[in-house]
């Protein structure tokens, strides 16, 4: 049986200004996953893929990123119309995950102006097998 899990979280940006100095910065550090031109707007998304097992780790290194931005690019992310870390979960035919983000995280997402948007994925057919 498929247990239900967590699988990371997606850092999404969204401006009228061009991103690519924002993503050759951070394309460094973390995967990107779509950097692009789309419906009259710049959108980025980063994966940060670290193995871990709950959504603050990730959350915690993202932070940590968005802090040794140099000044620019601090300045283009607050910018961004849109800036949501995605936390993703893999539904499962048994188990749950509780992932605790603590006030004092919250309080941080919420200074960099960030969004929390959590996404369920449906169970993969092939595991099922």
């Amino acid at each position: 049986m498929t247990r239900t899990s967590f699988i990371n979280v997606d850092l999404e940006l969204s401006s009228v200004e061009s991103l690519a100095s924002l993503a050759e910065e951070l394309s460094e550090k973390i995967f990107i996953l779509k950097n692009e031109f789309f419906e009259s707007e710049y959108q980025l998304a980063f994966e940060c893929t670290l193995n871990a097992s709950e959504a603050s780790s990730v959350f915690d290194t993202f932070l940590k990123l968005v802090d040794s931005l140099s000044k620019i690019s601090k300045e283009k992310l607050s910018r961004c119309h849109g800036r949501v870390l995605d936390i993703g979960y893999e539904s499962g035919e048994e188990g749950f995950v509780a992932n605790m983000l603590s006030s004092n995280m919250l309080g941080q997402v919420a200074g960099y102006g960030f969004s929390i948007n959590i996404t369920v994925y449906p169970l993969d057919k092939t595991s099922l097998k």
